[in-house]
């Protein structure tokens, strides 16, 4: 719920009105604020912040039960879906063709590469952006810039010289990186934004979990219509597909009633009290970024990650060494991984919803995570199948419950303590925190196992994860006023 105040300097009142503007109440001017906002817009002593005739906007209302429509929701996770079955579509079949085309097995990783690194260098961007930018126009934007990259890498396959062909393939997988990133961005930053706290976890779960499902289904939907159509209509099959998305988001959110009060409008300019028009990232949440307790959740995110991709370039010889499975049971092994998170994500925003006033649940679930991924990388270190089964289900358990409720303490930190707009800046620094630990952990996994071998890298990643959830906790308990 959006909640703004208005100063008529002629008689002393502050007037405040909530959500769609039907609902008023007034005080006195230098009188404090009562509820979710005592806090917001005083200088300590009872003051507020110069209003100057002009209209101001408390971010949020943290006692609200109000949450972004429903179908904004499904919309916003269409998309993620979406993304997310784009980033996987090529994994099973374009390995092949790439080497068919003269292509090495080092550039076939730089092209996959390419596109988590441009991600990663797209976040700051997209943060910077958002202030001028409605988060819903940015998705739009983000999924079309993705259909036309998908669509035109269904021709790269007429490139006739190999250079060109990785060239080519490189720059449109870091469209898609850019496009994933904005889509990310802006469906964080809109749910963030228009969540009350008691559906702020379940609705960042319900959006999570859409981009897991489509991690999964991109696989699935590449190597059917490659086995049926051929290289071409794999890709273009899913920018039709993305196309039909598009055209039903568009229709959805121009039903969904979401006005500028509880998202609102790129166009619209707020006062931030320093005579800009635009409050993008402030000098006080910066400030905010820079306490330890902060950036150690930024680095539990990105060890969170490096847990996840360490494993793509190293299990599947491993488990073929060790125990003769083959390439089947390989994936059988990562979809085994993929949807215990699924499930467990689903699980935590359920969870959410009935904790959210917990504040150990806000700020002390994320241990029982990070202590579940411990155990997980323990337990792969071990040789016997059945360990390796239950070790992968648990990794994917631990990081649900380490992905989300850091995020979710992230949002409450800012939120809670900064009086502007915090939800681009939040959604900017997880999204860049685990993307780092994706793009780090193949490497981390092909060095570590190279020079020593599959055991000890599990171990030393378990033990990375262990230090930094300690030092975590440390910094909770010596700057407890940060989440007060």
């Amino acid at each position: 719920m959006e909640v703004w105040e208005e100063y008529d300097s002629r008689t002393g009142v502050v007037k405040t009105s909530r959500g769609s503007g039907t609902q008023y109440s007034y005080r006195a001017l230098g009188e404090p604020r009562d509820g979710a906002f005592a806090n917001q817009g005083n200088d300590g002593g009872g003051q507020d912040t110069p209003l100057l005739g002009k209209r101001i906007r408390l971010i949020h209302d943290c006692d609200s039960e109000d949450s972004m429509p429903t179908s904004c929701l499904y919309a916003m996770c269409w998309a993620w879906l979406l993304a997310g079955m784009m980033q996987t579509l090529p994994a099973s079949f374009f390995p092949l063709e790439a080497n068919a085309a003269g292509a090495s097995d080092l550039a076939v990783g730089f092209i996959f590469a390419s596109y988590q690194m441009s991600m990663i260098l797209s976040t700051p961007v997209m943060v910077a952006v958002s202030p001028r930018v409605h988060p819903i126009a940015l998705v739009r934007l983000s999924l079309l810039l993705m259909i036309l990259a998908n669509g035109l890498f269904a021709l790269t396959q007429l490139l006739e010289t190999p250079t060109t062909f990785v060239a080519v393939c490189v720059f449109l997988r870091a469209l898609c990186g850019v496009a994933s990133c904005g889509i990310m961005i802006g469906g964080n930053t809109c749910i963030i934004r228009a969540s009350g706290t008691s559906l702020l976890g379940y609705n960042l779960a319900m959006f999570e979990t859409a981009g897991s499902v489509g991690l999964c289904l991109g696989p699935i939907f590449g190597s059917y219509i490659y086995q049926a159509c051929g290289y071409i209509w794999a890709f273009v099959g899913l920018s039709m597909l993305m196309a039909s998305g598009l055209c039903v988001i568009t229709a959805t959110l121009s039903h969904a009633r979401v006005d500028e009060q509880q998202v609102h409008d790129g166009d619209r300019k707020e006062d931030c009290g320093d005579g800009n028009e635009y409050c993008g990232v402030s000098t006080e949440s910066w400030g905010f970024i820079q306490k330890p307790y902060v950036a150690l959740l930024c680095i539990d995110l990105m060890f969170a990650g490096i847990a996840w991709t360490f494993l793509e370039p190293v299990l599947e010889k491993h488990v073929q060494q060790t125990n003769n499975l083959g390439p089947l049971a390989t994936g059988g092994l990562f979809a085994t991984m993929s949807i215990a998170y699924i499930f467990a994500t689903s699980g935590v925003g359920l969870l959410t919803r009935r904790l959210h006033g917990s504040s150990f649940w806000n700020f002390g679930i994320m241990y029982l995570g990070m202590g579940i991924l411990f155990i997980a990388l323990i337990g792969l270190s071990f040789k016997t199948v059945v360990i390796e089964i239950v070790s992968l289900m648990l990794l994917g358990i631990g990081q649900a419950l380490t992905y989300l409720p850091i995020v979710l303490a992230l949002t409450l930190i800012m939120r809670g303590k900064s009086s502007r707009d915090v939800s681009a800046l939040v959604a900017g620094l997880s999204q860049f925190s685990v993307s780092v630990g994706f793009a780090l952990g193949p490497f981390v996994g092909s060095i570590l196992t190279s020079e020593f071998d599959f055991s000890l890298c599990c171990i030393a990643i378990a033990v990375g994860i262990l230090s930094s959830s300690g030092l975590t906790a440390v910094a909770f308990l010596c700057d407890t006023n940060l989440v007060m």
